[in-house]
């Protein structure tokens, strides 16, 4: 059990730049792949974590009011560049985050407060050595997208989601993370699109869902079969990958 944190915008946000300094991008990917054959969620949003942290920027609370009462009132405000909902100290129960980050493999993955939570955890795991089996299962997964790519370059979210099922079993919830940290670190990225990999997409100008019922976050839910894998930042994210992921 955690004891609740206290925490404002500007401590929120150094929090996840200042938690980056004890990990490796090496780290948080085998751990990514260590996660597959024994279906570990737990192991897995520390890879979209890193590389979230890796381009947030240092800023200050900019304000945006998040809705209006039926009197005009503003319900509430966020920031613009991060989301994150108050500019002064709140706390934050961090047994709830780390509820879904054990039970889905996270939920809010561009949370400052999320983010500086899941890579604290992530600095006590020994170095993880994926297996044979693991490699596979990340190879199969990455052929599978490819050939739906090539079957159906219309494909959406959950097409892919049900094609990866029999590979990854878990629930669909815990497949959705797989694909969503995947597209945070850009191996899964939507052509024509801001890419994480390069900066920090300000919340505000994260681009709305295609389909009104797509729920996927950005950037997975603009993704379609057409974009397959980038398979420039699969070697960057997963170098241990090479010789395994093949066409």
């Amino acid at each position: 059990m955690f004891r609740t944190k206290k925490l404002d915008h500007a401590a929120a946000v150094d929090w996840a730049r200042r938690s980056i300094r004890t990990i490796s991008a090496r780290l948080v990917g085998d751990a990514f792949l260590a996660s597959l054959s024994p279906r570990r969620p737990d192991l897995r949003s520390a890879l979209a974590s890193y590389h979230l942290a890796r381009v947030l920027p240092e800023h200050k609370y900019e304000h945006s009011p998040v809705g209006y009462s039926a009197d005009g009132k503003p319900l509430g405000s966020m920031c613009v560049v991060c989301g994150h909902v108050s500019r002064e100290e709140k706390e934050y129960d961090l047994n709830v985050l780390n509820f879904e980050r054990l039970k889905w493999g996270g939920v809010r993955f561009t949370n400052p407060v999320y983010i500086g939570f899941d890579l604290d955890q992530a600095a006590k795991w020994i170095e993880l050595e994926p297996l044979p089996a693991d490699l596979h299962l990340m190879s199969s997964l990455l052929s599978t997208v490819r050939e739906l790519g090539r079957s159906d370059p219309a494909a959406r979210p959950q097409h892919l989601e049900k094609a990866i099922a029999p590979l990854l079993g878990g629930n669909r919830d815990q497949r959705r993370v797989v694909l969503e940290v995947l597209a945070f670190c850009a191996v899964l990225q939507p052509r024509g699109r801001p890419s994480f990999a390069r900066e920090w997409i300000r919340y505000v100008d994260r681009p709305d869902p295609p389909e009104l019922k797509n729920d996927w976050k950005y950037p997975m839910h603009a993704w379609r079969g057409l974009d397959g894998v980038d398979d420039a930042r699969l070697a960057d994210v997963f170098p241990r990958l090479a010789g395994f992921a093949k066409h």
